[in-house]
């Protein structure tokens, strides 16, 4: 039973990512996550989905900082933990006047990669990304354990 006294909600976000990107964040390499809109939710985890042709759950890790400023800043703030070229980074945010830099901690790799189906009302892929209850994310690191 749900202790209601002690209970804190707790808000993720499931982040589909490239599988490019991913190894990088999983080997330290990136330590921020580029995005062209914010949460309008307080996230404090994100849950990585390796997008195609990967397509799992792979890790889960908590949100240092979110920041939303211009492209240009956030390219001279975190160019060097961003794991992306500058042409592709100039290019992802083409036409954009702010992007976001959710900065990452506490990198968490399930033992067993999940799939979408795996989890609770979750069925498709978002495509920029979806809110995550603390349900989903407990289940995900009881039902696979993370190393």
């Amino acid at each position: 039973m749900l202790d209601i006294v002690n209970y804190k909600a707790e808000t993720a976000a499931l982040l589909p990512i490239k599988p490019k990107f991913v190894e990088k964040i999983l080997s330290g390499e990136k330590t921020v996550e580029f995005r062209k809109i914010v949460f309008k939710q307080n996230i404090e985890r994100i849950i990585i989905y390796s997008s195609s042709p990967v397509k799992r759950v792979v890790a889960i890790c908590d949100v240092k900082t979110i920041n939303r400023e211009r492209p240009l800043t956030l390219w001279k703030k975190y160019r060097h933990v961003g794991g992306i070229e500058y042409s592709e980074y100039a290019d992802y945010y083409r036409n954009k006047e702010y992007g976001v830099a959710i900065e990452l901690t506490n990198v968490r790799v399930l033992d067993k990669p999940l799939e979408l189906s795996d989890l609770v009302d979750i069925k498709v892929a978002p495509q920029s990304f979806m809110y995550v209850d603390t349900f989903t994310i407990s289940e995900i690191e009881k039902n696979e354990g993370v190393k």
